[in-house]
């Protein structure tokens, strides 16, 4: 519940149970779209802290909290007088760093550091890797086919810390909302590039990798290629709607290379295999 709703909330309570301050002693509850005035004496002012939510951890602004609030006096005749803010304006235009708004939050030392770290973190990762990507292109005694796949690694660890240096500076920069107002209100026609680092750093940096560190590398693809080589194609292929066809000569066909009939040829060659396994010595 706001600040505003709650004041609200108190006075419509508060004026349902009228008994708790009688008209003769005290003014009547009255909000003034801001806060709600009760329980204050005739002749009394009433003073209250600004509807901020102060940090309280900087220093000097407990005191600022203290010294510059908001007054209303209870005249003798049982009215109210006009609200004075004019402590609140103070410190909204000297003191914007004792609240948070304006896309301004109090100090919080934890979240800091960690985002203090990862930012430190990621400048030096991307730095030592384009290093490393420098020294394994310009010294041609590290040149080696292997060497290709801790080159796409590397690249894509660059990509992926570069993309997280960027997403820190923009969150910690307000770059994608309106901080002119108390109420940071976020900038709809560039939210889309928001959501779209968003989306490429949740999403998308393990594809990315994957495909750059494995699939597109020529040996991992060499690889890939030879064990698809050697998967057995035979289910692939319709061998039952095939016959297997055998060439028989016809009786009295003549070679043309010795002159004579085949039988004639065969039997010779036949009647050759004969000799030679008995060791009988061949005719020439």
């Amino acid at each position: 519940m706001s600040h505003i709703d709650r004041e609200k909330a108190t006075c419509e309570f508060l004026q349902n149970e009228n008994y708790l301050f009688p008209n003769n002693d005290y003014c009547d509850v009255e909000f003034d779209k801001s806060f709600c005035w009760y329980n204050v004496t005739r002749g009394d002012t009433l003073f209250r802290q600004c509807p901020f939510n102060f940090c309280l951890s900087i220093e000097g602004c407990a005191e600022v909290a203290a010294s510059l609030q908001v007054q209303r006096t209870c005249h003798l005749n049982g009215t109210w007088g006009a609200p004075d803010y004019g402590g609140c304006l103070e410190i909204l235009h000297n003191y914007k760093q004792c609240f948070a708004g304006f896309c301004n939050s109090c100090p919080d030392p934890l979240r800091q550091t960690v985002m203090v770290v990862t930012m430190c973190l990621s400048v030096t990762s991307v730095a030592v890797l384009v290093a490393a990507l420098v020294l394994f292109t310009f010294f041609d005694s590290l040149q080696c086919r292997r060497l290709s796949i801790h080159k796409n690694l590397a690249t894509a660890f660059v990509f992926r810390f570069a993309v997280l240096a960027l997403w820190n500076a923009a969150s910690t920069s307000h770059w994608f909302y309106d901080c002119a107002e108390f109420n940071q209100r976020p900038l709809y026609h560039i939210e889309w590039m928001c959501k779209c680092i968003l989306w490429f750093f949740i999403y998308f940096q393990g594809i990315f990798i994957a495909v750059l560190y494995c699939f597109l590398n020529s040996e991992v693809q060499l690889a890939v290629k030879r064990q698809i080589a050697k998967l057995p194609y035979r289910f692939l292929r319709h061998t039952y709607f095939e016959t297997q066809r055998t060439y028989v000569p016809e009786s009295g066909t003549v070679n043309t290379r010795h002159g004579i009939p085949m039988e004639q040829l065969e039997g010779n060659s036949d009647s050759q295999s004969q000799r030679s396994t008995t060791g009988e010595p061949l005719a020439n």
